[in-house]
């Protein structure tokens, strides 16, 4: 390849610099020439990535000295004169870029910072990386990315040679070595983005970026790094971040850090710098020390948290906000928010006094919900307590308020018929209480605990309403199963009685008449449910005597009179000749 190479440089020599390095002009780059102002680009671009190679080329050097009769062979000396010609060169594109107005990210000095910088570390890389690069330190391989584009456009074979520049650039890249990824970058389409990145002009890469190209942001939890355009709006996004961090325009870093993310950009390396940013905007939204905004003050703590988990100094400062806005929710009696903050803040430092706020509101929130009764929220309510006591087994209020939640729950289970797990729950319940306690009773065991509970649950109950009455009997049946408590075999009775009345109100005799087999036959009084079964077989009768069934109306007038022997029946009429007496 230096074959070609040298070839091409010895004619951007012959043609644009001239015998004497630093005098005379540079055709190509001043001057207003005729014809339009895309000839013009074109031919200024030319001569930008001719002279590019020009000044790093060794057969270049060589034909100079050779004229001059001036050796050349200092590297100082070659790098000052280099460098005086590079700004000349500079100077005049600047006034060009001035004169047409041209934005910086596609001016004539960015594009020749680009071919300069990769030119100089083209020539570099070969001489100093540990890559083997195909051929000799000293050779004419020394240009940029437009020069790789003048070769390109020259034909089939160059863009080949072309094509193998790029695979060894590549390559030297994978080595991991910094030149070969910097050489990469200012070889790449986006070599423009790189020099503004290089030069601090983050502001004008972002936006050169952002308008340059539509790119989709990375799915959630994919793990294959950004690439073209989006890895460097990533770098050029935390790079500003950076920026913005030392001088102090927290807020902001904050902001393009998550910006960052969301292209892709991986964080790791920066997590102080994050949190430092988030923790410090937090501070700045406080406002007046006297009554702080704490709602504020975590909002970009939180934020900064998302991007920087491991950050502990992050995750204090935002636990200690954490924990002023629980006990603002805790002083307001609103328990949900005050456990939602004060869970938050354990969770992000675990200490006793995040522990002790977070088992009270845990307490209290699970009280209020008891007192209401029954609840949909059980199970979530005794979840919560263990790991209350979890984090304190010995939290009186907790301990308490969960032996009533397994109380409860031990109830529900009961109903079901599942009697070891109920049991289970009982005896669980009753460990936690104390003993001499108001809640502990001696003597008891789990059954007398279920079988009183039950009888509570059950009454009392509203009489006027029969699915009300069913549940209430039901349940003193299941009571009965574990305990034999004193007075539930009367309740039934007379919870059956007002079940019987209703059904028969509602001329519904033979469910009333069903109910027979239910009755609880150690009640001691039953006065009330007999008279209760005779009205409804008295119904019944009446009910079949009209139908014409006069065996079966028969029948049931001889269990009315098995119930009541004094029940007032009338069917025909009164007398001795009533064929139903």
């Amino acid at each position: 390849m230096a074959g070609p190479v040298r070839g091409l440089a010895g004619e951007a020599g012959r043609h644009r610099g001239g015998a004497c390095l630093g005098r005379g002009s540079y055709p190509g780059l001043h001057g207003r020439r005729r014809g339009n102002g895309r000839t013009r680009l074109g031919a200024a671009r030319q001569a930008i990535a001719c002279w590019a190679l020009v000044l790093h080329s060794t057969s270049y050097w060589q034909e100079l000295a050779r004229r001059s009769e001036h050796p050349w062979t200092r590297d100082d000396e070659r790098k000052n004169a280099s460098d005086t010609v590079a700004e000349r060169i500079r100077q005049a594109l600047r006034d060009d870029d001035r004169a047409v107005e041209r934005p910086v990210v596609d001016s004539l000095e960015l594009a020749w910072d680009v071919e300069l910088a990769a030119a100089r570390g083209l020539a570099t890389a070969v001489a100093t990386t540990d890559f083997e690069w195909p051929l000799h330190a000293g050779s004419d391989f020394s240009f940029g990315p437009g020069f790789l584009g003048l070769l390109r456009s020259a034909g089939a074979p160059w863009a080949a040679l072309v094509e193998k520049i790029h695979g060894w650039v590549s390559a030297a890249d994978r080595t991991g070595d910094e030149t070969g990824e910097r050489l990469r970058d200012l070889m790449s389409p986006e070599g423009r983005h790189a020099m503004l990145l290089e030069t601090g002009r983050f502001d004008q890469a972002i936006a050169a970026i952002e308008a340059g190209a539509a790119m989709e942001r990375p799915a959630r939890g994919n793990a294959e790094p950004p690439s073209g355009p989006q890895r460097f709006l990533g770098a050029a996004l935390v790079a500003r971040a950076l920026d913005r961090v030392k001088s102090q325009r927290w807020s902001d870093a904050v902001r393009d850090f998550e910006e960052a993310a969301a292209v892709g950009a991986s964080l790791t390396l920066h997590e102080k710098e994050i949190g430092r940013a988030g923790v410090q905007a937090g501070r700045a939204l406080l406002g007046n020390p006297v009554a702080p905004d704490w709602q504020a003050y975590v909002g970009p703590l939180q934020r900064a948290l998302v991007l920087a988990p491991e950050d502990n100094e992050l995750k204090r400062n935002l636990a200690a906000g954490c924990m002023h806005l629980g006990k603002h929710a805790r002083r307001r009696r609103d328990w949900d928010k005050a456990r939602a903050r004060f869970s938050q803040a354990y969770e992000l430092d675990p200490l006793e006094t995040t522990a002790a706020a977070l088992n009270e509101a845990d307490t209290r929130w699970a009280e209020s919900l008891l007192k209401s009764g029954p609840s949909s929220e059980l199970m979530r309510i005794i979840t919560t307590l263990r790991k209350a006591l979890d984090r304190d087994a010995e939290h009186q209020p907790a301990r308490k308020a969960l032996a009533t939640a397994l109380q409860e729950r031990s109830l529900d289970v009961a109903l079901t018929g599942a009697r070891t797990e109920a049991m289970g729950l009982m005896r669980e319940a009753r460990d936690l209480l104390l003993s001499g306690s108001d809640d502990w009773i001696p003597g008891w065991g789990p059954n007398d605990d279920i079988a009183n509970g039950l009888y509570e649950r059950a009454v009392p109950v509203d009489v006027s309403d029969k699915d009300d009455l069913r549940n209430a009997f039901d349940v003193l049946a299941v009571a009965r199963t574990y305990d034999a408590v004193p007075g539930i075999a009367g309740e039934q009775a007379a919870l059956l009685a007002r079940l019987v009345r209703l059904l028969c109100r509602d001329e519904n005799y033979d469910e009333a008449i069903q109910l027979v087999r239910r009755r609880p036959r150690d009640a001691k009084n039953q006065g009330e449910l007999d008279r209760a079964f005779a009205e409804a077989y008295a119904g019944r009768a009446r009910r079949r005597r009209d139908e014409g069934d006069i065996a079966a109306a028969h029948s049931d007038v001889r269990a009315v009179y098995k119930y009541d022997p004094a029940h007032p029946l009338v069917l025909f009429g009164l007398g001795e000749t009533d064929q139903l007496w």
